[in-house]
């Protein structure tokens, strides 16, 4: 495994051996883009093909973007292409830590295979990372397994698979971490499966659904603010807050909460924004909501729309509770 850094040249391509210290990455090798040279990584960056094939780029084991880079990977309509692990022996690691944007595609030579890409890490308040997934069909699917935001700003594209994302801000970047995620954001192949979300801090915006989201502090917007297009399947099945402010405005007829725990921070469902859609808390089944002192929900939208479902329970145990005036609420005491 060799170690490989970018130098630039006349072409400013990946794949062109000029352009690097010693020739260009190939399979498992290590490609850096630090400081010694900071112009955008463009021209030859897949130049719209998949990985691995003619004119696209080799699978390194660890493409690293080093604080000193300030130019871009790739550009908005010429992702980097990348993610076939089965041609090497190390899984496929990407740690952007530059000022730049970086535009990574995890795709394979062919619309017949599967792709992964093992660990991503955005570790910059100036780094922006926009991410895709080339396949997300019953038959294929390209995944990134982890995703870790330290610093900076990351934009999960529509019918992108994530398998797991950590927002994890380091001491004094609380306010530089910042997400987005577009619609139909979850692995189709096979059992439909959804995104775990680990949140310390920081500010989420998602349009998808979602495992289980746990959340310790920060904001974490679910829905589309403002209005826009109906959404479909964009529920959570848990939602775990120990601190921070969840605000639930689903653009979707039918959106629910499967199971709920309010240990601390605000769950608010009280926007004007999609007021008008109905929503459900609790995914019946015993799948219940718990709300506990320190913690408060906020159901009053205005609309009386926000329902419990059925075999669901609500369990107070010394939070706060708002509901639309004339609620109709039932009261059990010493239950289980």
């Amino acid at each position: 495994m060799a170690v490989t850094y970018y130098s630039g040249g006349s072409t400013n391509s990946w794949q062109d051996n000029g352009d690097w210290v010693a020739d260009a990455p190939g399979q498992d090798d290590s490609a850096i883009l630090d400081a010694r040279y900071t112009t955008t990584l463009d021209t030859g960056v897949g130049d719209g093909e998949k990985a691995n094939t003619g004119g696209a780029i080799n699978c390194p084991a660890l493409i690293h973007i080093r604080s000193g880079f300030t130019g871009d990977l790739g550009t908005s309509t010429n992702y980097l292409h990348i993610g076939d692990v089965s041609l090497g022996s190390n899984p496929l690691k990407i740690v952007h830590e530059g000022t730049g944007t970086a535009y990574i595609e995890c795709s394979e030579d062919d619309s017949t295979s599967l792709s992964e890409i093992e660990l991503m890490v955005i570790n910059n308040p100036d780094a922006t990372m926009y991410l895709k997934s080339d396949q997300n069909s019953a038959s294929y699917i390209s995944t990134f397994k982890k995703v870790l935001l330290i610093a900076g700003t990351l934009c999960i594209e529509d019918d992108c698979w994530v398998d797991t994302l950590i927002v994890a801000p380091t001491s004094g970047e609380e306010g530089a971490c910042t997400v987005t995620i577009g619609t139909g954001c979850k692995r189709v192949k096979a059992t439909a499966d959804y995104t775990d979300i680990i949140m310390q801090t920081g500010s989420i915006t998602s349009n998808s659904g979602a495992n289980i989201v746990r959340m310790f502090q920060g904001t974490f917007n679910h829905g589309t603010e403002g209005g826009g297009e109906s959404q479909t399947d964009i529920d959570i099945a848990e939602l775990q807050m120990f601190g921070g402010t969840f605000n639930w405005y689903p653009d979707d007829a039918d959106a629910y909460i499967g199971k709920l725990f309010v240990f601390g921070g605000t769950f608010d469902a009280s926007s004007t924004t999609n007021a008008t859609r109905a929503k459900v808390l609790g995914g019946g089944d015993l799948k219940d909501i718990y709300l506990f002192e320190g913690g408060s929900m906020n159901l009053k939208n205005g609309k009386g729309n926000i329902t419990i479902a059925a075999n669901s329970r609500f369990h107070n145990h010394g939070g706060s509770l708002t509901v639309d005036d004339y609620a109709e609420i039932a009261f059990s005491y010493g239950t289980a």
